[in-house]
């Protein structure tokens, strides 16, 4: 990206906050990330609505945050990144976009939701493949323009969903598409870079009614992904050592999660 050398504010951008409230996402992530000397903020979106105009409610909050931003994003709120960008004035202050969970390639689950949410509608495979055909050139182009980096963590279960309402739809999700954060595939989340890996279901990720060892391991991912979005650790390799979990609860990956389609 081109501008300011200065270290950019990290934006936590959280998933749909329909039956939520969007302040209640990411539980003592931002203190976390604070103490660990980032600067750090969050965009709320409450309610339900199309990609598109959940996009531009995100871009407004977004344009009011001074400097460059490093976007760290939930579910739906990396489409919601994704689609911001689409817009030169915004996308030339931005600096990185890094993902968790979210559904890039769609979730077959969001075709029984669209029954009742409008945000949904614009989740299903179907509309994915719409969305990168549409749209997947000027985001390419404006992700080339203004060297936006782009980075994913890929959550996956190996075992049951811990959080009991996502225990039916893991059970349906691995029969259809294999692992999942219980509401979205692993192959559906991967975008750019594989930063980590980790064994915790969507709503541990989004710090939601998470035990605490859960939590710990959600602020060790959230943190690499900070980390990673700053280039901290390539400034200071020891940063992550406070925070770095067991190998087998989060792994961390390289390479291209997902070419652009």
């Amino acid at each position: 990206m081109t501008g300011s050398p200065d270290p950019p504010t990290l934006v936590l951008v959280h998933g749909l906050a329909i039956l939520r409230r969007a302040d209640r996402m990411f539980t003592g992530l931002p203190e976390a990330l604070a103490a660990r000397g980032f600067r750090v903020t969050r965009a709320l979106v409450q309610g339900d609505g199309s990609l598109a105009g959940l996009s531009r409610r995100l871009a407004e909050r977004l344009q009011a945050i001074d400097g460059p931003l490093a976007l760290l994003c939930h579910s739906m709120g990396g489409l919601q990144a994704r689609q911001a960008i689409l817009d030169d004035a915004l996308a030339v202050r931005v600096r990185a976009i890094a993902t968790v969970g979210s559904p890039h390639a769609g979730t077959p689950l969001a075709r029984a939701g669209k029954l009742f949410n409008r945000a949904y509608r614009d989740l299903t495979p179907a509309a994915r493949a719409r969305w990168q055909e549409e749209h997947g050139e000027a985001e390419r182009a404006a992700i080339e323009r203004h060297r936006i980096r782009r980075l994913c963590a890929i959550a996956r279960l190996t075992g049951p969903a811990p959080s009991p309402s996502l225990r039916a739809p893991h059970a349906l999700l691995r029969l259809l598409d294999g692992p999942s954060d219980g509401l979205v595939p692993a192959t559906s989340q991967a975008w750019g870079e594989v930063v980590v890996e980790a064994s915790l279901d969507h709503l541990q990720c989004a710090m939601v009614d998470a035990t605490q060892p859960a939590r710990d391991r959600a602020v060790a991912l959230w943190m690499r992904l900070a980390e990673a979005a700053t280039d901290r650790s390539n400034r200071d390799e020891t940063a992550a050592v406070a925070t770095r979990p067991a190998p087998d609860e989060v792994a961390t990956r390289t390479g291209d999660g997902e070419r652009n389609r």
